[in-house]
């Protein structure tokens, strides 16, 4: 994972976070040596705004300059993740893992772009994202 964080921020993509976290967990995220590759540096726990809140993706968005629209969210749960960033207009990648990995959508509107399961998938979706939707910016999965 660190080094796909890497490869994207290096291709000068922002990335930030849009997590139910205590802020603490930034400084755990530093210690894993990934903190550093994100620009949006807030979670629910600076602010209170937890998910499936639409403010916080907003937050995030604000925050790195962006509409939500040009972001892709990452997530591992339909309803905290997918569900309202889709509400949002955003590109939307599923990772199947952890206690949620058998959640399914509810309705067509929680139907993500892609689903994931391992780093390599995310590696190959989030290329195809960029693909579609950012032409410009330089393909990441070959470093």
């Amino acid at each position: 994972m660190a080094e796909l964080l890497h490869s994207l921020a290096d291709r000068g993509l922002k990335l930030g976070l849009a997590a139910n976290q205590p802020a603490r967990i930034l400084d755990e995220l530093d210690r894993l040596g990934i903190g550093q590759w994100f620009t949006h540096r807030e979670v629910s726990g600076h602010h209170g705004y937890r998910k499936p809140d639409v403010r916080l993706f907003l937050r995030a968005c604000d925050d790195l300059g962006v509409a939500p629209h040009e972001c892709v969210m990452v997530g591992d749960r339909i309803d905290n993740d997918i569900a309202p960033a889709r509400r949002l207009g955003m590109r939307t990648v599923l990772f199947r893992t952890g206690r949620h990995r058998d959640q399914q959508p509810r309705d067509a509107d929680e139907v993500p772009d892609f689903e994931v399961a391992d780093v390599p998938a995310l590696t190959a979706a989030l290329a195809a994202l960029i693909a579609r939707h950012s032409p410009n910016v330089k393909s990441f999965e070959e470093r």
